[in-house]
Formats: C-alpha cells, sequence, structure tokens
C-alpha cells in the first residue's frame, strides 16, 4: 500500500520493510494460512449447499470461496515474484512489484489449468496438484509476499494520519464500492452473460474432463484466460469463487489506474486517476459479477504501464512485462487483440530514427512474447474448428453465412449510428443515448462524466509519460468505436482516458492554488461522480438484496427465483420433464441453472435460422423433430431484445412465426410465469 506523506512523497510500505518487521509477522502470516486451511479442509464436511437450503451453511460456504481466493492469491504472487525475478525485474516500488507480481501469477496458475484442460485432465484434483507444483515452486517468494503484506499493514495507521483529507475520501469511497462489490459476489450468479458462458462454459468442459469445442455456445470457445481461474471454484463446488475473482481484479485495476496517473503526473495525480474510475456509475456492480471485464482492463492497463516504464530508461525487463500482459490480455478476450495491436503500433512510433536492429529486436520482444502467450487459445480453435477466431469472418461447424451474418448484425447494432457525424458525436451520444450503447441496467451503464475532460488534453498539462497513454487510449477508443460499441468494452480504455482527464483537472488545481474556492470547487467537482456512484451501488445492494442468501436467512432457490428470469420454469424442467426432453430456449442463453434438457440460444438466432428454412408451422415442427427438440421456451425478456437489437427486422418476423403460427397450431402450454412460457410440441413429424 502507498499512502502520502504530508508533503505529498510517496512512502513505500511493502518494500525496504525490516527484517525485525518482517519476523514479528511471523505468526500472523502462519495465523492466517492457518485459518484458510481449516476452512478449506472445512468443505470435506460441509459441502456446497442444495439450492433448497438455509442457515448457517452459507456463511461456511462463503468462507471456504474467500480462503480459496486467498490461498490461489498467495500462491499466484509468488509465482509471479519467481516469474519476475527469472526476466530481470527490478524492483522500483513494492507496491508496483506486488501488483504486476499478482496479476502474472494469476495468468500462470490459469495457464496451467488450460494445459490440464487440453490434455484431459479438467478436473479438482489435476487443479490441486497444478497448485501445489506452483507453491512448492514458489514457496520462498510468496511467503516473503505474505510477510510483507501483514507487515504493511501494521503501518497503515500512520500512513492514514499522514494523509490529506482529499486523499483519505478516495480511500474511503474505493473501500466502500469494493465492500459493496465484494457482499453482492457473495451471493449465487445471476447475471445474464455469467449464466449464458463465463460460467456455463467452464461447467460443460468439467464435465466432459477435457476443453471442447462447444458450437452451440459460441462465447465459450473464445479466450478462456480468467474462466480457467472461475473453473478452480466450480470444480469444488463454489461458483461465487468466480465472482470473487472479478472483484479483486478490480481492486487490481484500481490501483493499476492509481500507479499510472501518479508515473504519467506526479504526485496527487493518482489519486485523481483512481477517482475518476470509481465515479463510473456501474463500476461496483460490474466488478460483482461472474465477467471477465476487469480482468481485460488490468492487463490492457499493466501493458501501457509497462511500456511507460520501459519508455523512461529501456530496461529490457519492462518490455518483457509489456509483452506478456499484451498477451494475457488477447488471451483473455478477442478484443484483447487491439490492446497489442495499438501498443505495438505505439512501441514502433515510439521508436523511429532508431536502427533497424533496435526496431526489429524490440518489436520481435514484445510482439513475440505477446503471440506467444496468446497463441495456445487461438491454435486450439484452429484445431478444434479450422477458425482461429472462431466464429468470426471464416466461421465454422454449425456456423454457416446465415448464422454469422446474424451476430454481426447483433454487435454492429450497439451505438446511435455509424456516419461520419455520428462518430464525432460518440462522447455526446454515449450520455444521452446510454440505453444504445448498454447491455446491463443500461440507463446507468455510462462512463464517468468527467472523462470527457480527456479531450482537452492537448491544452493541458502534458509529460512524455501522459503523452504515450493518450496515445494508446486514443487508439483504444478508437478501435472501440469502429467495432461493438457497448459501453462495458469501454473499461480498458477508462484508466487511459482517467490520465488525460487527471491532467486537465490537476493544470486546473494548480492555477487556482491562491484562490482555494476555486481548488475546493475542483475537489467537490471530482467527488461528486464518486458520491453518485456510491449511492448507485447502494442503490443496487438494496435492489438486488444479496444479504438474506449470504447470510443464510434465505435460500439459493428462494434468491434465484426473483432474480433469474427462466430460473422456475428450470426447475420446473429438471422435477417435471424426463431427461430425453431436449427444451429450446428461443432468445435465451441463460442455460447455467439447467442439465443437458436445456438447449440455450446464445446466439438468438435459433427461431432465425428455423424460419428461415421453414415457412409453415408444420415444416417447422418437422425441423425441431429432427433436431430432437421436445419442448420450447419463450422468454418474454426477449420483446425488449427483439426491440432494441433487430435492425433488419429479421428477428420480428421469427417472433411472429413463432407466437402467431407455429405455437396456436404446434404446440401447448405446459408450463408459465411472469417471465417465461413453456411449450410441448403437439405436431407429428412428417414423412
Amino acid at each position: 500500500m502507498i499512502l502520502p506523506t504530508e508533503s505529498g512523497t510517496p512512502l513505500n510500505t511493502s518494500a525496504g520493510t525490516s527484517g525485525t518487521s518482517l519476523r514479528g509477522s511471523r505468526p500472523a502470516a502462519l495465523a492466517v494460512i492457518a485459518t484458510a486451511g481449516v476452512f478449506l479442509l472445512a468443505r470435506v464436511v460441509w459441502p456446497e449447499r442444495q439450492a433448497s437450503a438455509a442457515g448457517w451453511i452459507a456463511l461456511a460456504n462463503a468462507a471456504f470461496a474467500v480462503a480459496l481466493l486467498f490461498v490461489v492469491a498467495v500462491i499466484a504472487c509468488g509465482a509471479g515474484r519467481r516469474l519476475a525475478r527469472l526476466v530481470g525485474a527490478t524492483t522500483r516500488s513494492g507496491i508496483e512489484t506486488m501488483l504486476l507480481a499478482e496479476a502474472l501469477g494469476l495468468g500462470a496458475v490459469a495457464y496451467g489449468f488450460m494445459a490440464l484442460g487440453l490434455a484431459g485432465f479438467f478436473n479438482a484434483w489435476a487443479f490441486a496438484c497444478w497448485l501445489a507444483v506452483l507453491a512448492a515452486w514458489a514457496r520462498r517468494e510468496a511467503w516473503d509476499a505474505l510477510l510483507a503484506l501483514l507487515a504493511s499493514l501494521t503501518r497503515l495507521g500512520a500512513r492514514w494520519r499522514q494523509a490529506p483529507m482529499a486523499q483519505r475520501m478516495v480511500v474511503i469511497a474505493g473501500l466502500i464500492l469494493l465492500a459493496l462489490a465484494f457482499l453482492q459476489a457473495l451471493a449465487p450468479p445471476w447475471d445474464y452473460d455469467g449464466l449464458m458462458y463465463h460460467l456455463q462454459g467452464p461447467r460443460l468442459f468439467l464435465g466432459s474432463g477435457r476443453i471442447v469445442l462447444l458450437p452451440e455456445n459460441w462465447q465459450a470457445n473464445g479466450p478462456f484466460t480468467v474462466e480457467m481461474l472461475f473453473s478452480l471454484g466450480l470444480a469444488f463446488g463454489s461458483d461465487v469463487f468466480a465472482k470473487l475473482v472479478h472483484v479483486a481484479y478490480a481492486a487490481m485495476l484500481v490501483l493499476a489506474t492509481f500507479i499510472l496517473g501518479r508515473r504519467a503526473l506526479g504526485g496527487g495525480a493518482g489519486w485523481v486517476t483512481a477517482a475518476l474510475l470509481l465515479g463510473i456509475p456501474l463500476f461496483s456492480f460490474w466488478a460483482s459479477l461472474a465477467y471477465i471485464d476487469m480482468a481485460w482492463a488490468l492487463y490492457n492497463t499493466l501493458t501501457i504501464l509497462c511500456l511507460v516504464r520501459w519508455n523512461e530508461d529501456k530496461h529490457r525487463s519492462d518490455l518483457v512485462f509489456a509483452g506478456l500482459f499484451a498477451g494475457l490480455s488477447a488471451g483473455t478476450k478477442y478484443l484483447g487483440l487491439g490492446t497489442a495491436l495499438v501498443c505495438g503500433l505505439w512501441l514502433l512510433w515510439s521508436l523511429r530514427g532508431r536502427s533497424w536492429r533496435t526496431v526489429a529486436g524490440t518489436a520481435f520482444t514484445f510482439g513475440g512474447l505477446a503471440l506467444a502467450v496468446a497463441l495456445p487459445w487461438y491454435v486450439k480453435n484452429w484445431i478444434a474448428a479450422g477458425n482461429p477466431i472462431f466464429p468470426f469472418m471464416w466461421g465454422g461447424p454449425g456456423w454457416d453465412k446465415l448464422r454469422l451474418s446474424f451476430l454481426t448484425d447483433y454487435l454492429g447494432s450497439f451505438g446511435a449510428g455509424r456516419t461520419p457525424l455520428d462518430f464525432l458525436l460518440l462522447p455526446w451520444n454515449l450520455f444521452v443515448h446510454s440505453t444504445r450503447f448498454g447491455t446491463f441496467m443500461r440507463v446507468l451503464e455510462v462512463p464517468n462524466a468527467l472523462l470527457i475532460l480527456a479531450l482537452l488534453y492537448p491544452l493541458a498539462r502534458r509529460t512524455p509519460a501522459a503523452d504515450a497513454i493518450a496515445a494508446m487510449g486514443a487508439g483504444g477508443f478508437l478501435l472501440w468505436a469502429v467495432g461493438s460499441q457497448q459501453t462495458r468494452f469501454l473499461l480498458p480504455v477508462f484508466p487511459a482516458l482517467a490520465v488525460g482527464a487527471a491532467a486537465v483537472l490537476v493544470r486546473t488545481v494548480e492555477t487556482a492554488n491562491r484562490r482555494r474556492w476555486r481548488r475546493s470547487a475542483g475537489i467537490l467537482l471530482l467527488a461528486a461522480p464518486v458520491a453518485a456512484a456510491v449511492f448507485w451501488s447502494a442503490y443496487l445492494m438494496w435492489y438486488a438484496q444479496p444479504l438474506p442468501v449470504v447470510l443464510g436467512l434465505e435460500s439459493k432457490a428462494s434468491f434465484l427465483q426473483t432474480r433469474v428470469p427462466n430460473y422456475r420454469a428450470m426447475e420446473y424442467i429438471e422435477s417435471r420433464l424426463a431427461e430425453s426432453t431436449r427444451v429450446l430456449m428461443l432468445w435465451d442463453g441463460e442455460g447455467y441453472y439447467c442439465d443437458s434438457r436445456c438447449l440455450p440460444d446464445t446466439d438468438q438466432s435459433q427461431m432465425l435460422r428455423l424460419a428461415s428454412r421453414h415457412q409453415t408451422p408444420e415444416e417447422l415442427a418437422a425441423g425441431l423433430h429432427r433436431q430432437g427438440v421436445t419442448h420450447v421456451l419463450f422468454s418474454h425478456d426477449s420483446d425488449v431484445f427483439i426491440e432494441e437489437r433487430d435492425p433488419s427486422g429479421h428477428h420480428r418476423d421469427a417472433r411472429d412465426l413463432l407466437l402467431n403460427a407455429f405455437l396456436p397450431s404446434c404446440a401447448s402450454e405446459v408450463y408459465a410465469d411472469d417471465w417465461v412460457a413453456l411449450y410441448a410440441l403437439e405436431c407429428a413429424p412428417s414423412g
């Protein structure tokens, strides 16, 4: 942890800790490890609670997830520190080194799980063995990291008393937002994408005992580095673990943004950049989901940070770190390829005027490492599907041109238009027409309004480091603008935009030093979005009501019945229908809480493809029978999707065929609630 002194000079509370302090931390470290071990071993006696169970078992399960996260974090930090030493990394700041090591170590844990999955050993015991190997290999580094952390905690009181009030407020707000995210994360998963593929993909891999191609769940075939970490929790019966991992990545992202701002602008600018990130209305809520965006944003930010460090003194280890993190970004999400592209172009630009040997060697180090780290996921798809970026561009098994065109239309439906004027007005439209860019809680899915100040960066307090960050941030924003314009996909760009906006705010405050009311106005301006973010996070906590289920006052089933639209239907399917039943979930991809009887529609195109081949109810019934479908499930939520994401009108036509022609003549309703209806097919197959 780094907190400022009264003079504003950062104090390093982890590096350079005295031997006496470390020795004094050893009993505490042993106690922490023993406590975590007890909670992990308790899993043998108290397994994950059943959906209908309540009571103290809920707290035991939550404690297990937290203990598992702690153990993985310590092992990962040790492994990352040892890897850093192998590449010749220099220690400049304890907190910075610890952050880089933790992020790199989590990648090492995940890639080990991936290797096991590709080899056909995707199970709990194999995961435990890999963690044991890493722990043995990096035991000294992990132990030292834990001692340094505990020693730092003993000094927080003094650092806190020395910190200015404004910085204390940033820390308090950050802790509140992360605490709210943590409490939300302890509740059973109920977010759409998590139930569609972030959790469903690992669940299917665990069922197969290996990583396999899943053509009907296309998202689960992309780069899946962070989901490999989720798999560890699922293997031991804890899906809450995945959400806690995402919260941990969010905390590291805030820290990385702080470090980025401090390195670019110096002094207290790091606190400004951190506050700008925390002022995103849904930051805490996003962090609490079983998503991977916080990890993707972290690896993107660390790539930029390491390139900035390299640009200052040309130390090779920083370039190595940048390449590794760019590879982890591309190994986390297809869009992470943009990180490597933008940062690679900036790297080449920064080398202009150098000899071709220098340019080639530097580019090969960065690009070669990024490619080597990301490549396993793309090679896997190439071998399994004949397409390294399956299903994009060239399709693959189960993905013809028609299906691919439907997916492309959907991804292109986000945003307020694609004319030159629309691109120019993007900063305005992101707020005024936020629902066109959002996917979840769309009205609130907007950036921190102060990030618009980044547009004024050319007039602000500029430094070489800030210039580099601004260039890479602008490149990331341009790639987002020409791609699928989803607000959440801007998360990896927000730290760089925060640096640009902070440069404007810092210069404004510096010019107002002699006028305290202007300085106070600047602080209030910065604090307003953060306060609003805390308010909205508290409101969403009240809306979701996670505490009863976390504390065991409510069962998981009761909680999910009011949060997941199709959960009651899933209960009906599993309790009332035969195992041979196959339910086609039209326009509904949330299949995590159902077994093999459910066929989720993860790309929302099942009915479109059926309607393109079958024009009458009888033909449609025959087509469904050929697929083994016995029931269809229709979600009323699909009406919202169709109204907002159907630029061609094909979804409306398919829905009309289903509701007005097919269901009245070829199906009977067997279950219905406020959100979904389940129908049994009745038309006999022709021929």
